[in-house]
């Protein structure tokens, strides 16, 4: 679970299904409603003990104002073997591997014992010879940043610090807190900057059209989720709905449109030398974003990369799409919405390509 609402909405349904399903005076039903008030109470406890600790925390010097961690560690890199007879494939952690100079292939131990002088990978050529040795144990940890008004540390990913806009380390940094107490102390909040969102970014054809779907069909599901959950909680719609919005709106955006040729490679151009294959094919390259605002903050969700193919590429790509790359985080606020918005992307956009004229798709896995 990503949050206690979650758990405690699941916990509370178990118990008032197991009431709803058995007769009252029943030993099931019984034991279900006591329970649940047992529950109630001491979820309340757990609640007061995790801000106590999280004031602790808070107040330690060594650790993040903001989260109350000291330390942030990503999570470690995984490197996969390109021996072709690897009984594992995935390289495990603490344990010793060779890859290349360039950190794209890697072999484990028992296949690299196998490799002969000279490593033919069909796009490339290498040498066992040029690999290096390496144990599969890195840690990489969250960088910090210092408060120019404060002068107190904090993570850059907690403060929305951005390293690339700020390369030459010049330019003065507020940590969240500080600038909230400008904004408290300033006479026209109106006046303070603003910082650029996702629904800032221009729009096109394509994102009006999945936002639009996307919209529709999420409103309608949550109306449902609302319903079921104002039943199974005894609560009443109103609250119901807003516990399942507190996520924040849902906002799409096409970020890259660019026009690309496919050169076709020697091999496979001599395997299909017969059938007069092309030498290339143009196609445009699209890239999809979902956000959505949490806490104020607009959080990049989902990505899709699409090449579409027109009318005037030859066959077997002529009006053709490829959904080449997709990807997400389990951020999703209620979380329970995310294959269900990521579905409905998915099918909006086919929709899309289908009006377009193209009459072809794959998903590559």
């Amino acid at each position: 679970y990503h949050s206690l609402e979650d758990f405690k909405s699941d916990v509370i349904l178990t118990f008032t299904n197991a009431m709803n399903y058995n007769e009252e005076k029943t030993v099931v039903h019984e034991m279900a409603k006591e329970l649940k008030k047992k529950f109630d109470v001491d979820y309340k406890k757990l609640l007061k003990d995790l801000e106590k600790e999280d004031e602790e925390c808070r107040t330690n010097e060594r650790a993040c104002i903001l989260c109350g961690c000291e330390k942030l560690n990503f999570e470690p890199p995984v490197f996969f073997c390109n021996g072709l007879n690897c009984p594992t494939k995935r390289i495990r952690r603490n344990t010793h591997f060779h890859i290349s100079s360039d950190k794209q292939y890697a072999w484990c131990n028992q296949c690299y014992g196998e490799l002969q002088g000279e490593i033919d990978l069909g796009t490339t050529k290498l040498k066992k010879e040029d690999l290096n040795k390496r144990k599969n144990d890195e840690t990489h940890e969250e960088s910090w940043v210092q408060c120019d008004d404060c002068e107190r540390w904090i993570h850059q990913i907690c403060g929305l610090y951005n390293t690339r806009q700020d390369k030459e380390n010049k330019s003065a940094y507020s940590c969240p807190l500080c600038l909230l107490e400008k904004k408290k102390k300033s006479p026209d909040p109106a006046k303070l900057p603003l910082a650029p969102s996702a629904v800032d970014i221009p729009r096109t054809k394509l994102s009006d059209w999945l936002e639009k779907d996307v919209h529709k069909k999420v409103d309608e599901r949550l109306k449902k989720l609302a319903k079921e959950k104002a039943e199974t909680e005894n609560i009443s719609y109103d609250d119901a709905y807003k516990t399942l919005t507190s996520g924040g709106p849902v906002t799409i955006r096409q970020v890259t449109s660019t026009d690309r040729k496919l050169e076709v490679r020697e091999r496979m151009k001599a395997r299909y030398a017969h059938k007069n294959y092309p030498e290339e094919f143009p196609y445009r390259c699209k890239c999809i974003v979902v956000f959505q605002n949490i806490d104020g903050v607009d959080v990049v969700l989902f990505a899709l990369y699409v090449y579409e193919h027109d009318e005037n590429n030859p066959l077997p790509n002529k009006r053709t799409v490829y959904i080449s790359y997709l990807d997400s985080v389990h951020f999703m606020k209620p979380r329970k919405m995310r294959t269900f918005i990521y579905h409905e992307i998915l099918i909006s956009y086919l929709d899309y390509a289908r009006k377009r004229g193209f009459d072809k798709a794959f998903i590559w896995a």
